[in-house]
């Protein structure tokens, strides 16, 4: 993981990633600049708590079929206003 993360940082924009239920396991620490967590706060936790309500049922429907069903990475752009 300490690979993974010290490459990760390196790359431009903020992304977090989740276990199979949703719950936050690792989070880039530029993130803290879009949602205003920081890291500590976001790790446990779902982003739906954190910062969710701001996407449709379709786009989170279309994440978690990604997800799950097709067990492939998903990416996307997510509002936070």
């Amino acid at each position: 993981m300490e690979q993974f993360a010290a490459y990760v940082e390196t790359l431009p924009g903020a992304f977090f990633l989740t276990d199979p239920a949703g719950t936050i396991v690792y989070a880039t620490p530029s993130l803290k600049e879009r949602v205003e967590f920081d890291v500590p706060e976001m790790v446990g936790k779902k982003p739906g708590v954190l910062w969710g309500g701001h996407m449709s049922r379709s786009f989170y429907d279309q994440l978690w079929y990604t997800i799950r069903t097709k067990q492939q990475s998903f990416a996307g752009e997510v509002k936070n206003i």
